[in-house]
């Protein structure tokens, strides 16, 4: 944690960056999941599943060279598992609500380390 401190405070713009784009693809990701309960039959869209592979793809390449390995982990799976998705598979949307949030929470340790260093 240490080195990631020292990291963050060299490289304090592109963190910050990193931070506000990664908010703006949480947002899209709450546009699919928009009113939709998780227990939900509704299914995602071929064309929803593109934009999620996309911006998954996008946060793990910046997470990883950020060295912001639980971030990197959790998109290297969903990338996985979105390319790999039927728009018909019933699990999508409860998956996607978990990385969401997930997201939502290391967004908001990194933000709390941007904050305090």
């Amino acid at each position: 944690m240490d080195d990631l401190k020292k990291q963050i405070v060299e490289m304090r713009q592109v963190y910050e960056m990193f931070l506000a784009e990664g908010q703006e693809h949480l947002n899209i990701f709450a546009q699919v999941i928009s009113g939709r309960p998780s227990d939900s039959d509704e299914t995602i869209s071929n064309a929803d599943l593109a934009v999620l592979q996309s911006r998954l793809h996008l946060i793990k390449g910046g997470s990883g060279f950020l060295k912001l390995m639980q971030i990197h982990a959790l998109c290297a799976e969903a990338c996985v598992r979105f390319k790999q998705a039927s728009p018909a598979d019933r699990e999508n949307l409860p998956y996607l609500q978990y990385v969401s949030s997930e997201l939502q929470k290391e967004f908001s340790i990194l933000a709390e380390l941007l904050k305090n260093s």
